[in-house]
């Protein structure tokens, strides 16, 4: 590779946003995944005790032997407790009690430092599940696109987009093919309109119109972010499957557009291969497509060995 093709991908890689620009404001987009994160279970309160207080491989039990009650699974790790750590069983069950008050009180902080680290939430998830406050301001229409709502929280003022619709507002939910469709319809009239690509701005003879977009530093829609400047978009909790069409159009509209904006987004997986050495080859191609509609995919795991989506996969994730 030559010199001049070096350079010239590097200046490709900085326009694009590659390099993370401290300057940008950071935008969640987040799925169901959230919410599973922050349900108090007690297979998800076993597996935490289990992990902390038993870290011998080998003397890992299955959880999900309905045959064992939870008060039994309890008392095991108490006991192994105390044969590893030559400890009393006053003290085992003492540090038992508290590792459950730190698994409560984590999932229940979880949306709270969802918050702490966005200003603006953009979810595909109907329920109210994510906003921390009664005082919950409409701050939009009833039109699709534009379900916007207002609280406050931690002495700041938090905005969170419903793209899919909230269930405080039934007709915006979308579920069936004649909303689905009626949504992609909306989401095609709103980005032709505003962010055409260069092939439509020569059809139409629009320079003018380019200009003005391009300077444009307010969202009228959550689809804006996606082509604002200076804005990155952290993708959590979102399986991004085949059938979020809507989604995928608006990365491959972005990607047509790409060299006029300057903005970043980030999707957060774990890795293709898990730590048992174990590729997950849907897991890779959904990798490769992102990456060659320009969307950075941060792999969370590693040493951590993670291999499901819970609670200390999204923990990692707000670090970032």
């Amino acid at each position: 590779m030559t010199l001049g093709y070096v350079r010239q991908d590097m200046e490709r890689v900085c326009c694009k946003g590659i390099f993370m620009n401290e300057n940008f404001e950071r935008i969640a987009l987040v799925g169901n995944g959230i919410n599973d994160a922050s349900k108090i279970e007690w297979i998800g309160l076993l597996n935490y005790l289990q992990q902390k207080k038993i870290k011998i491989p080998g003397s890992l039990i299955d959880l999900h032997d309905k045959e064992i009650s939870p008060t039994i699974f309890f008392e095991y790790f108490n006991a192994f407790s105390q044969q590893k750590n030559l400890e009393s069983y006053s003290s085992s069950n003492r540090q038992l009690e508290n590792l459950v008050c730190e698994y409560v009180e984590d999932k229940s902080n979880f949306i709270k430092k969802l918050w702490k680290k966005y200003n603006k939430v953009l979810t595909v998830n109907f329920d109210d599940n994510l906003i921390l406050s009664s005082d919950l301001k409409k701050m939009a229409n009833n039109k699709v696109l534009q379900q916007r709502y207002d609280f406050e929280f931690d002495n700041q003022q938090k905005k969170i987009y419903f793209i899919h619709g909230f269930y405080k507002n039934p007709s915006t939910i979308c579920l069936g093919f004649d909303k689905y469709c009626y949504l992609l319809k909306l989401i095609q009239d709103f980005i032709v309109k505003n962010y055409p690509n260069d092939e439509e701005i020569s059809r139409r003879k629009s320079k003018n119109m380019k200009n003005k977009k391009e300077k444009s530093r307010f969202a009228k829609s959550w689809i804006d972010f996606f082509f604002m400047e200076n804005v990155q978009i952290d993708i959590l909790g979102f399986s991004l499957s085949q059938s979020e069409i809507d989604i995928w159009w608006i990365l491959n509209r972005r990607m047509q557009v790409r060299n006029r904006v300057n903005n970043k987004i980030c999707y957060y997986d774990l890795p293709v291969i898990n730590s048992n050495g174990l590729k997950n080859t849907v897991r890779e191609n959904k990798h490769k497509i992102l990456k060659t509609m320009d969307v950075e995919v941060v792999e969370i795991g590693g040493e951590e060995e993670l291999q499901k989506y819970d609670a200390d996969f999204y923990s990692l994730c707000l670090k970032k």
